[in-house]
């Protein structure tokens, strides 16, 4: 039986390569990732290294092995594998905002500022219109500087790129955008936003505040979930934990599920479980929660 299933798995890796031409690199990072899916993580690294030795000249074989190294949580060799990308993609600004979040993540304060507001600097390349790296801007000095008012500025850039994105998108028949008097656009900082307190807090207001729609505060909400789920999705838990600080409505399904991730990264398996359980209790049909909770239930035995 053994001999007849390696026989067609070869027989399998032939045909893919005789179909989808598939380039030895590419069998090689097929293999990893059906090795990572199967929890045999070193078969999986194996599999990636050997693809890298193949392309070392390549930046994406880097990142691909940075974002493996990252979900395994190993952020030390995720770095290094990173800094060889940047190496010979330099101007590449997803792997320059990640560098900037694992520094963050081990509580650089210069480096990463340094690397984001160069970025952000790069006219150029439009980089100070990116929300995204706005958010993160401010983040960085919200929570680790506890510079206030270099936080509003930021988030005051993300509010408008975010409010002209949905007023294009509202434009009227005539081709025109609707007038900025009317929509809400220009309001800054005046109407209540979660925006960071002189403390550094940003979402320290009145609790009667956080129990009123407010749009500002909404818009707020989804500029930092953009960020909380880029931390979450590259394994960066702590910053994500941190993120979800400057959220005023704590009780979307969107914020449980990061919180069930990050309970799971501490280890805290029994928690993680019981948030699951709350959002599978709205969506029993949801497979991705309960493929994500059985996972949870198999490492906690």
């Amino acid at each position: 039986i053994v001999v007849s299933y390696e026989q067609s798995l070869k027989e399998r890796d032939q045909l893919l390569e005789e179909v989808t031409k598939e380039t030895p690199a590419e069998k090689l990072y097929r293999l990893a990732e059906e090795a990572e899916i199967l929890n045999k993580f070193e078969l999986a690294e194996r599999n990636f290294k050997s693809a890298v030795d193949l392309t070392k000249d390549d930046p994406k074989s880097w990142f691909k092995y940075t974002k493996f190294l990252l979900r395994r949580g190993l952020y030390a060799k995720a770095e290094e594998a990173l800094n060889e990308a940047i190496l010979l993609d330099g101007m590449n600004r997803e792997y320059i905002l990640l560098l900037a979040s694992l520094l963050m993540r081990r509580d650089k304060k210069k480096e990463p500022n340094i690397i984001l507001r160069t970025l952000h600097d790069d006219h150029d390349a439009r980089n100070h219109l990116d929300p995204l790296l706005n958010a993160m801007i401010s983040f960085q000095y919200s929570l680790q500087f506890k510079e206030a008012k270099l936080a509003r500025k930021y988030l005051a850039v993300c509010q408008r790129i975010r409010v002209r994105e949905s007023l294009a998108a509202e434009h009227d028949g005539r081709g025109r955008i609707k007038s900025t008097e009317t929509s809400g656009f220009g309001l800054g900082m005046r109407t209540g936003q979660h925006a960071p307190k002189e403390s550094g807090a940003m979402n320290s207001g009145e609790k009667s505040e956080s129990q009123v729609e407010n749009p500002i505060s909404d818009l707020n909400d989804k500029i930092w979930m953009e960020l909380v789920e880029y931390f979450d999705t590259n394994g960066l838990w702590e910053l994500a934990e941190r993120a979800l600080t400057l959220v005023l409505k704590q009780d979307t399904n969107e914020v449980k599920l990061v919180q069930a991730h990050v309970e799971r990264s501490k280890g805290r398996l029994s928690e993680s479980i019981t948030l699951y359980d709350k959002l599978i209790s709205g969506q029993p049909k949801n497979q991705s929660l309960l493929l994500e909770k059985a996972e949870v239930c198999f490492l906690a035995g």
